[in-house]
């Protein structure tokens, strides 16, 4: 964890967004996997902002069923829904996504 939190750091002093919003998503998941979703949910909201939602929408839905599957493991399936409610569903490469997000909390 300690690469990506050095990432951050780097990408943040460079003003490289598109790295720093990487390093985020990926801490963000790691702290999930190792069982710490309020820290995935920390890095998942500081990424959030910082993705561009018009050039990005894939990056963006990501980000909101990441989160919304950390809002899952702590038992708050309405913010959970709130961020899969969110997702852009108008573009097809999108659709797998949203659609595997929105299976996990049935």
């Amino acid at each position: 964890m300690g690469h990506f939190e050095k990432s951050c750091s780097l990408s943040k002093d460079l003003g490289n967004l598109v790295h720093l919003v990487g390093s985020y998503e990926a801490l963000g998941s790691l702290y999930r996997s190792v069982g710490e979703p309020q820290l995935a949910l920390a890095y998942y909201q500081e990424a959030l902002p910082l993705v561009d939602p018009v050039g990005d929408p894939p990056r963006e839905t990501t980000l909101r069923i990441a989160m919304a599957s950390a809002y899952c493991d702590i038992r708050r399936y309405d913010l959970a829904e709130d961020q899969l409610a969110l997702c852009d569903t108008s573009m097809p490469e999108v659709h797998p996504n949203v659609l595997e997000g929105m299976a996990y909390l049935l």
